[in-house]
């Protein structure tokens, strides 16, 4: 995982190289809309991962079919590399990764936040009021209901959880009184 990933910041590091930041979105924001595009058709995606097809039998497709969507060539090229060196289905990891990256330079904070119940929109609007205090700015609040949950919620932002869970209290109470 941790090769796909140095993988990954290398094919898109090199597609920003010397870029401004503007550039550098409109950059992303085509990889991330390409990509997309190409993952939606099946058709497409099975002829360019047909082990049947040459490398520059693909490449040709995916120049002509990238003509159409009137895209930087670097971004061509980014997709062109990935057939030549049999990465192509670096995709959707490729996808995922220039859509964080679009949200960073945008200052988008994704939260997840799972509760034991529904969410009302005055809730929300504490919570991204609370979340903006912290720093977050931009945030982009999802909301889910896990039933396992007894009562409380767990905030899921890109690098920290923040459980504040009925039953990771009692679970954390439970294991201090059976260590003493």
């Amino acid at each position: 995982m941790a090769k796909t990933k140095a993988c990954i910041d290398n094919y898109l590091n090199a597609l920003i190289n010397n870029a401004s930041a503007d550039k550098q979105l409109q950059l992303f924001e085509e990889v991330s809309a390409f990509a997309a595009t190409l993952l939606k058709s099946n058709n497409l995606w099975l002829f360019l991962n047909s082990p049947l097809m040459r490398s520059s039998e693909k490449a040709a497709y995916l120049k002509q079919f990238s003509v159409q969507f009137n895209i930087d060539p670097k971004v061509v090229n980014l997709f062109l590399l990935l057939i030549k060196n049999n990465r192509f289905l670096l995709i959707k990891c490729i996808l995922s990764e220039a859509n964080r990256r679009i949200n960073r330079l945008k200052s988008i904070s994704l939260v997840e936040v799972k509760s034991s119940a529904s969410l009302t929109d005055s809730q929300k609007d504490i919570l991204i009021s609370q979340l903006k205090k912290l720093g977050f700015l931009n945030v982009d609040l999802t909301s889910t209901v896990d039933s396992s949950m007894v009562f409380g919620f767990k905030l899921f932002t890109e690098n920290k959880v923040y459980d504040l869970s009925l039953n990771t209290y009692i679970n954390t109470l439970l294991e201090k009184i059976r260590n003493n």
